[in-house]
């Protein structure tokens, strides 16, 4: 209990710190998009593909517009505050003024322009309810930056699970009252507020007397070191919401509501490497200040090594077992976005290390790389969108997705490469082999008509085991930290 304390709770080592603020922030988020995705899956099955479809359309109209409640400011923030830990509560203060601006702007174009774009006059009645629900929780998120740049991830992991308890009691209240698209909104904006209310008691102490401590001085250097970000964001956002207004306009509610299932699950699966990378930036921040290109160039390694170790088993895994997990989740309705899951799953290869290379990126102040690679990707998917949507559908519209993450993510990979040099592949042979045993046994398990909590469960203790019988040297590090 001594030692299991000690990792949890403290910063002992640079291995340690590293594993515990990834578990941390990795239990808590977790939790809260399995608990959210329960939530709306539950009410995909209730109110339809055509109502879950209206949901998902003004979501991802929303935002698009929503690209404007933060543009980075929050990354930098940590990155800042990592840096400058006697000026915290200074660039706390401004940042925080300069968050509420962005917010206000946000919300502005969504209620202005929102109505005016939307194809379904359904949606347009979701939207201001939407907007505040994506304000409230942006800001949220912003006050984490104090924990985070201080490497106390477990802070932020118990204010997260108690607050997604709270939000999931009165979603249920609310939409079990009332199941429909406009009451599943609603109960959504209820819990972000409650998740804020959280938030800002949990760092009151900052929030205090916020007026004497703002920096007029700093508001430029902060705008200026988030203009990549805004470029990026607003060319971004078309990556993962476009495929909606697109698949809008040459389909219909029904098309909307499978294409939405099949992309929910990954709402789920890009936050794994998102709290390994959030994990590292303060400590990458760090050693790159001072110089310690080696330290830096170990911990890329391991994290990318993860990365892959983890993205291997969802890929093949998922594909194998994916007309029954839609099956289970959302219902037999869903059946038509099973294929576009299939497809949407290989994104995963892209995405997973190309998060730990955005974030070396980050801390080494090259986000202008982010300027052209979000302009690119962005183009390409809404080129691909509206060639392959109009012959091909949903389906269409992931290959589209696949293709622009690769594109932006293998450039993530090359600039990364100029300064901090990586074997990728070193170990890969071990995750390979540890893959093709557990996909023959998730095969055998499928024929075999076993339960599928049976096969997930199974085939995730064979891909382990195989790991600690070959003996993984990521496996290896865990182990060794709790010593």
């Amino acid at each position: 209990m001594h030692k299991i304390k000690q990792f949890l709770f403290r910063n002992t080592s640079l291995r340690q710190t590293i594993l515990k603020n990834t578990f941390w922030v990795g239990i808590s988020t977790t939790l809260i998009k399995v608990a959210r995705a329960a939530i709306i899956i539950y009410a995909a099955r209730v109110i339809g593909t055509e109502s879950y479809g209206l949901f998902t359309y003004a979501m991802g109209l929303a935002a698009i517009f929503a690209v404007t409640s933060d543009i980075g400011l929050s990354t930098i923030l940590v990155r800042e505050l990592s840096k400058n830990t006697d000026r915290v509560r200074h660039y706390f203060s401004t940042g925080f003024v300069i968050k509420m601006g962005f917010l206000g702007i946000m919300i502005a174009l969504i209620l202005g322009i929102g109505p005016i774009v939307s194809k379904f006059s359904s949606a347009t009645v979701l939207m201001p309810i939407i907007a505040l629900s994506i304000a409230l929780d942006s800001l949220r998120g912003f006050l984490y930056a104090i924990p985070r740049s201080e490497n106390r991830m477990q802070h932020e992991a118990f204010i997260n699970v108690l607050t997604e308890i709270l939000c999931i009691a009165f979603i249920l209240i609310v939409f079990l009252h009332s199941p429909s698209a406009y009451s599943l909104a609603y109960a959504l904006m209820i819990g972000n507020a409650l998740g804020l209310c959280i938030a800002c008691i949990s760092v009151r102490k900052y929030l205090v007397g916020m007026r004497k401590f703002f920096a007029k001085k700093l508001v430029v250097p902060l705008l200026r070191l988030t203009a990549p970000f805004a470029i990026l964001s607003i060319f971004g956002i078309f990556m993962t919401n476009i495929d909606f207004v697109v698949i809008g306009i040459f389909g219909n509610e029904h098309m909307l509501g499978l294409y939405g299932a099949a992309q929910r699950p990954f709402n789920i699966l890009y936050i794994i490497p998102g709290f390994l990378g959030a994990s590292l930036l303060p400590l990458l921040s760090r050693f790159i200040q001072e110089g310690n290109k080696s330290t830096v160039s170990r911990i890329v390694g391991a994290a990318s090594a993860v990365s892959i170790t983890l993205a291997l088993p969802l890929v093949v895994g998922g594909f194998l077992v994916a007309g029954p997990l839609i099956s289970v989740i959302f219902g037999s309705a869903y059946a038509g976005a099973v294929t576009t899951f299939q497809v949407l799953l290989l994104t995963l290869l892209f995405v997973f290390p190309g998060t730990i290379f955005a974030e070396v990126l980050l801390a080494e102040n090259k986000q202008r790389i982010f300027i052209f690679t979000g302009i690119a990707g962005a183009l390409l998917n809404v080129g691909l969108n509206f060639i392959l949507i109009p012959s091909y559908g949903i389906i269409g519209s992931a290959i589209a997705t696949v293709v622009a993450q690769a594109v932006v993510n293998i450039c993530f990979y090359i600039e990364m490469k100029k300064t901090t040099k990586i074997h990728l592949t070193s170990g890969f042979y071990k995750s390979l082999i540890a893959t093709i045993g557990m996909a023959v046994c998730t095969y055998v398990l499928l024929k075999l008509m076993v339960p599928l909590i049976v096969i997930l469960a199974s085939s995730a203790v064979i891909y382990i085991g195989l790991l600690i019988l070959m003996k993984d040297r990521i496996l290896i590090e865990i182990r060794q930290s709790f010593h």
